[in-house]
């Protein structure tokens, strides 16, 4: 074979390789540029697992529902997160899950409700947190079901405002206290909580004890002080009677029908008055006839005990 028809041959090879090679880097851009559409995954086995699981629930022991609440979401998000069902499944099967949990948790709230013993610090606890977790996951159809969390939110405010107010002891405004705690407890479902309706029971009296310790506090300091003059000491019984007078226009609110303690406070009254009287007799008796305050200082007297000293 001629050393022509060698190179000849290698020039060609040389092409073939060049055209082949060519011809592999065309392919590769044209895979690159315009890769092939990956294979749509089939998710309808998970969205059924998940739909079936829902289904379950709404049958479900009420004990079970908070553990089968986690376990839900955790596989709805697993799925989503492995792409064996994208994020519009995720939403869907989020929302058809929550509307159907509601309706058992409202239940399982109820049962709480129905209870004559109430765990607010156990369960109360969690209904609020989780009614603030559904809320967070803004939901499309949130409305569906957004009046049943607010019943539910509304018993445990109602129930948390009946507490305080069954504790209260401030009588100031006892009227106003004590038709809303009467309100509460014709309120269902706090009737059903035997402690609560106990306490709100107690309410009543417990106010009237409270402002019958601040009237004989009152009669006490105020009538047991003489270090100031006569005209002052009237004025002090004026306003002891004044307190009195208040306590016996509120006492209906107390259901007090007697009229026991306001008599006991009108004869404490007496007494207190009864010790200071020689008191100021004597203050009288030792003045100067010229003093110009005797006049006024017997006046006074005259008002408190119905006659006049003289002056030594």
């Amino acid at each position: 074979m001629s050393v022509k028809n060698i190179s000849f041959k290698v020039v060609l090879l040389l092409l073939f390789i060049l055209a082949a090679v060519g011809a592999v880097l065309a392919f590769a851009k044209t895979i690159a540029d315009n890769p092939p559409e990956s294979p749509e995954v089939t998710n309808d086995k998970y969205v059924d697992d998940i739909d079936g699981l829902i289904n379950k629930l709404k049958d479900s022991d009420l004990d079970l529902i908070e553990d089968e609440y986690q376990m839900l979401l955790d596989r709805i998000d697993m799925y989503a997160d492995e792409n064996l069902i994208n994020e519009q499944h995720r939403d869907a099967l989020k929302q058809n899950f929550i509307k159907v949990y509601v309706v058992r948790f409202n239940e399982w709230c109820n049962r709480c409700f129905s209870n004559s013993v109430w765990n607010d610090n156990g369960q109360h606890l969690a209904m609020t947190a989780r009614i603030k977790e559904i809320r967070n996951m803004n939901l499309n159809n949130e409305s569906s079901f957004s009046l049943t969390l607010k019943n539910i939110e509304d018993v445990v405010k109602n129930y948390n405002e009946a507490w305080k107010l069954a504790k209260r002891t401030d009588w100031g405004n006892a009227k106003a206290i004590l038709d809303l705690a009467q309100k509460y407890s014709s309120s269902y479902p706090l009737t059903n909580c035997t402690k609560l309706m106990n306490a709100l029971s107690k309410l009543p009296q417990k106010l009237g004890n409270s402002h019958k310790a601040y009237v004989n506090k009152q009669i006490k300091e105020k009538l047991n002080d003489y270090s100031c003059d006569i005209c002052d000491y009237k004025d002090k019984v004026i306003e002891v009677n004044k307190i009195v007078s208040e306590y016996k226009e509120s006492k209906s609110h107390y259901k007090d029908n007697t009229n026991d303690n306001v008599n006991k406070m009108n004869e404490k009254i007496d007494d207190l008055k009864e010790n200071a009287r020689s008191y100021y007799y004597d203050v009288i008796s030792n003045m100067s006839r010229y003093d110009n305050k005797l006049s006024r200082t017997q006046a006074c007297f005259r008002e408190l005990w119905g006659y006049v000293p003289q002056p030594r």
